[in-house]
């Protein structure tokens, strides 16, 4: 799981999907999430699913 205020910037959204996309490898994991302010969207990056929510969301 990561978390941010925004993945709107190119670098941003890159060096996050990079740490979880990492962290998910080392674990095991096909799955991961990042949590931002008001973001939804869903990433697929070397076959792992990433789920963009927004921390209200999450939250619920």
């Amino acid at each position: 799981m990561q978390v941010c205020t925004t993945i709107e910037d190119q670098d941003t959204l890159k060096r996050e999907l990079h740490g979880l996309t990492k962290a998910c490898k080392l674990l095991g994991l096909k799955k991961g999430t990042i949590i931002t302010l008001d973001q939804e969207q869903k990433i697929k990056q070397e076959d792992i699913s990433i789920s963009v929510i927004p921390a209200w969301k999450y939250f619920l």
